[in-house]
């Protein structure tokens, strides 16, 4: 039967082992020093690759709600802008005519 201080060592060598380019490596390494310390404090380690999944899913869902939101708002902010705009063009066009016109009568 393996320490705890083994069964780290193990650890920290598959995460070598495996390094940033293999598919659970990164993950591994992401998820150490939980599992250290689950081990350290007797719990078996509960994090599963489901678990990482369904996270990475709940995250990336959250990000895309997220994402619909702030194009909302800033489409709404655009109109809202977009229509000031034109709202001052059309006051500059009136006052230019109006000028125009003021002009004319000289």
């Amino acid at each position: 039967m393996n320490t705890k201080r083994q069964e780290l060592e193990i650890l920290d060598k598959a995460i070598a082992a495996l390094g940033p380019d293999s598919y659970i490596g990164p993950w591994l390494a992401e998820v150490r020093a939980e599992v250290e310390s689950n081990i350290r404090s007797d719990f078996f380690p509960q994090i599963t690759l489901a678990d990482s999944q369904e996270a990475v899913a709940g995250i990336i869902n959250a990000a895309k709600n997220e994402a619909v939101r702030i194009i909302a708002q800033a489409t709404l902010k655009a109109d809202v802008i977009t229509k000031n705009a034109d709202k001052h063009r059309d006051n500059i066009v009136s006052a230019i005519y109006a000028a125009q016109r003021e002009i004319n009568k000289w």
